[in-house]
């Protein structure tokens, strides 16, 4: 990341309390910083144990959340149902890597 890129995403991160869930599309689209960039930027977060990695399974037909949320890969069950549109799918192919803060010091 840039000087300028850093100071953006810490600026937009420091916005986040524990316990709350950080989406990096979210930050993408507010920064404009490269999508790549925000989640390396977690990923070293999480290793400062900042954040703990998830992952969100997101219909693939209608892109809404189906609440369902999993701390690893193995723990996604193979298929889910959308109650906004109906939807069964491969969980796998709608999960999406978010992150949650545990610490904010």
């Amino acid at each position: 990341m840039t000087e300028d890129e850093i100071k953006t995403f810490l600026d937009i991160f420091s916005h986040y309390k524990v316990g709350k869930w950080i989406y990096p599309g979210a930050i993408q689209r507010i920064s404009k910083i490269p999508i790549i960039k925000i989640y390396s930027a977690l990923n070293i977060l999480e290793k400062e144990t900042m954040v703990e990695s998830y992952f969100e399974i997101i219909c693939t037909e209608c892109k809404h959340t189906t609440a369902m949320v999993y701390r690893s890969l193995d723990q996604i069950p193979s298929e889910y149902f959308c109650e906004e549109c109906s939807h069964s799918g491969n969980s796998v192919d709608g999960a999406v890597l978010i992150y949650k803060v545990v610490r904010d010091e």
